[in-house]
């Protein structure tokens, strides 16, 4: 963490660090245990399932092997954000004070959703990961030093890796980068974002998804039982039902048999042991047949499809909402057992944590939340023109990646089912944005970007 232009001794900048890593630690040590869900089950040992992806269990394997606790997952990925936070301060806002990077993560852990994504066991931190990395690679690598770029990249590969739809989420944003180089071509002053070096790691991870398929699960996609998430969507929607029942006369799918008692939600069909999803073999078992229907589904009537994904999309852009899905799983199988099992020496802890109490109570915290988001985006409206007309680039562009990955990233998860999770997860870089804005002097300088 030395600052390379100005020179500073390396243990000022790994004190705050340390610190900032603390802060945004916070939920976590305030609800007395990491926070978990039923999925964190199938993350803290290594179980290879064809609809996750196995690189976020490869990637706290170690921490938690080490320590035989989840704890020190918490605090790796509270540590990743805060560098990348530092980051940013540094390279696109020319202030590496530790001072001030500590008051802006202090805002950050106060005020938004993100401590409760650090302290979440789950890949979800990694989408915004992924997008500031990103915005690093490809508009800051020129300030960066040799070694900060590799490890910028091993972030950026990790997060891509870890859940399915990231390496889909860092794919867009490319695609704008690229979008964003052609158009520095009639405004030379701005600067062209690199896409090779952001381009390796994203495409490094799809290769990882393919093999890891190919090798364990016979089969080269990128994801062997995504094609569910789909069935389900659209058969909650209607497209799906609409085709079977045109189509089940001539083609008896096994799905024929039961059209009248589909399940009218996604989750209900994917996941009850009385849908006729897991009757027909679930994720593996039904996954020929189901790929024939959401292929056949989508041939029929794409365009009903397209209006209902977009309007799954539009809807997940207002679902952001912290901590949902953070009520007591003790009496779940999934994650106790396997906390039980894993880690006991961490049970009592678990067991005894607010939210396995069923104590932690954040409607307060969730409207705190809601109004710094709303806020964020009216201050954000406001300072781009601003910025703007002054020529300050790298934080004009630095927004437009923050609000195009926000986007992007309801859109992409809208092929689930729209989830506050999945919006509380990107939501807080927006108001990370306008905290780094406050108070910062542009005569300071931002660096330029590599051409």
């Amino acid at each position: 963490m030395t600052n390379p232009r100005s020179g500073k001794h390396w243990l000022p900048d790994a004190a705050a660090l340390a610190a900032a890593t603390v802060m945004l630690s916070g939920a976590a040590l305030w609800n007395g245990y990491p926070l978990v869900y039923p999925d964190t089950g199938g993350y803290i040992h290594p179980v290879n399932l064809v609809f996750r992806s196995v690189f976020y269990n490869f990637l706290v394997a170690p921490l938690t092997w080490a320590a035989s606790s989840l704890w020190p997952i918490v605090f790796f990925q509270s540590l990743v954000v805060a560098y990348l936070m530092r980051l940013i301060l540094r390279d696109v806002f020319g202030d590496g004070s530790p001072r001030r990077f500590l008051a802006v993560t202090l805002g950050a852990a106060a005020l938004t959703s993100l401590p409760w994504e650090t302290g979440f066991v789950m890949a979800d931190v990694y989408a915004p990961v992924a997008v500031l990395a990103l915005f690093l690679l490809g508009f800051c690598a020129s300030t960066l030093s040799r070694g900060e770029r590799l490890l910028v990249a091993a972030i950026l590969l990790a997060a891509c890796s870890v859940h399915l739809t990231h390496p889909i989420l860092a794919a867009g944003l490319l695609a704008l980068f690229a979008g964003l180089r052609w158009a520095s071509r009639k405004r030379p002053a701005w600067p062209a974002p690199g896409l090779l070096e952001p381009a390796i790691p994203v495409a490094l991870s799809a290769l990882l998804l393919f093999g890891n398929n190919a090798i364990v699960h016979h089969e080269a996609r990128y994801s062997v039982g995504g094609y569910a998430f789909l069935l389900a969507r659209l058969v909650a929607d209607g497209p799906a039902v609409d085709y079977l029942r045109e189509t089940c006369p001539a083609r008896h799918y096994a799905l024929c048999d039961y059209l009248d008692e589909l399940p009218r939600s996604s989750s209900g069909f994917l996941w009850t042991e009385a849908s006729p999803f897991q009757k027909l073999g679930g994720f593996i078992g039904y996954r020929k047949e189901g790929r024939e229907i959401v292929d056949g589904t989508l041939r029929h009537d794409p365009w009903r499809v397209a209006r209902a994904l977009a309007s799954h999309g539009i809807q997940q852009l207002f679902e952001v909402k912290t901590g949902r899905g953070l009520e007591s799983h003790l009496d779940d199988p999934w994650p106790t057992e396997e906390i039980r099992s894993f880690f006991p020496a961490d049970f009592a802890a678990y067991a005894s944590s607010r939210q396995s109490r069923g104590e932690l109570r954040i409607r307060s915290l969730q409207r705190l939340h809601s109004i710094v988001i709303v806020a964020a985006w009216l201050a954000c409206a406001a300072l781009l023109p601003r910025l703007a007309r002054r020529g300050r680039s790298l934080p004009v562009l630095l927004l437009l990646t923050i609000a195009s990955g926000y986007v992007l990233n309801a859109f992409v998860t809208a092929q689930s089912s729209p989830e506050h999770r999945y919006g509380a997860r990107v939501a807080w870089l927006i108001p990370f944005f306008c905290m780094a804005c406050a108070g910062w002097r542009p005569g300071r300088g931002s660096p330029g970007a590599r051409d």
